[in-house]
């Protein structure tokens, strides 16, 4: 298999992978809070700066929580091969939940500190 071929089967994976998460209830819940804070972003016609830092964190989130998919997707192939129990597989699918936590805060913080101001400008305007 030549270079070029084999660069873009490894894009088809990846569109393969995307389609995967989006069957996740976690990633669709990801998704909708992206789709309002991506409407909210023009509502309140965010600079180019700040909506670059908005998608950026959107796209964080979404890679983090993928990555947390494919550990509890090992996770779960492990259980199963090796006949443990939850118990056994639980510290590396809880290390995944608290990187996406960690993500999710923060994109949450420096998104208010962006949309806040902009919100209480619109609300108590005179």
């Amino acid at each position: 298999m030549d270079f070029i071929t084999k660069f873009l089967r490894s894009f088809l994976y990846a569109f393969n992978g995307c389609l995967l998460v989006l069957k996740e209830r976690s990633f669709k819940i990801h998704l909708f809070v992206a789709l309002i804070v991506i409407v909210s972003a023009f509502i309140f016609n965010l600079s180019l700066i700040e909506l670059i830092i908005i998608i950026l964190l959107i796209f964080m989130v979404f890679s983090i929580e993928t990555m947390n998919t494919s550990i509890e997707k090992l996770s779960d192939i492990i259980r199963d091969e090796c006949h443990l129990s939850y118990q056994a597989t639980k510290a590396p699918r809880d290390l995944a939940a608290a990187s996406v936590f960690m993500v999710v805060i923060s994109a949450v913080i420096i998104g208010l500190l962006i949309l806040l101001p902009k919100i209480i400008q619109i609300l108590f305007r005179q």
